[in-house]
């Protein structure tokens, strides 16, 4: 599943996703805000493609313009770039919910391997904590285990299978030109994908 299958999915989930829309030529981004801009195909793998993260309304506008400019021209996405107050991964497997979070941004994660916590639900037993069991909130577990139920109801199928499903989340809200939160934060996810 590529990024904007995932995208499609989240919403069918009914699970908060960044508020990505088409970007089209006659498009004009909001210049208090920093944006992220990225290219994306209807199918098949979308690793690797041209994407600007966090980037002045001027500079995604141009990014994007000439993104357009392609023959053909591809799709182009955009959203508002989101400053994170916690990030982490959310596994639904078989027989467990696993709850990996760090402190601000997902790349403190899947880059450089930190965590502060890691929350492991059994299907069968008491839960188990791994790192600093405070870092969540009570509120903020309960939210992502109502996600883990809504994906794991949609994708019985896949597990019965064996296999998982991944999403990663923020706490964010987005991103003035100072990288500083323009709102309050909530749980947007980010992506989905089967294991």
């Amino acid at each position: 599943m590529n990024k904007l299958e995932g995208f499609y999915e989240l919403a069918a989930c009914g699970l908060p996703a960044v508020p990505w829309q088409e970007y089209r030529p006659h498009t004009v981004l909001d210049p208090a805000l920093l944006w992220t801009v990225r290219t994306a195909v209807l199918r098949g793998s979308d690793l690797d493609l041209p994407r600007a993260v966090g980037v002045t309304a001027e500079k995604a506008q141009a990014f994007a313009a000439a993104q357009l400019s392609r023959t053909p021209p591809p799709l182009v996405l955009y959203y508002p770039f989101f400053c994170a107050l916690k990030s982490g991964t959310l596994e639904v497997a078989p027989h467990r919910t696993v709850i990996e979070a760090v402190d601000k941004d997902l790349w403190n994660l899947v880059t450089h391997g930190r965590r502060n916590v890691t929350l492991v639900f059994p299907q069968q037993g008491p839960p188990q904590s791994h790192g600093d069991a405070d870092f969540l909130t009570p509120a903020q577990v309960q939210q992502l285990q109502a996600a883990a139920r809504r994906v794991r109801s949609r994708y019985r199928g896949a597990l019965a299978a064996g296999q998982s499903v991944l999403l990663e989340w923020s706490y964010g809200a987005p991103s003035d030109l100072q990288r500083r939160a323009t709102g309050d934060f909530s749980l947007v996810f980010l992506e989905i994908r089967t294991l």
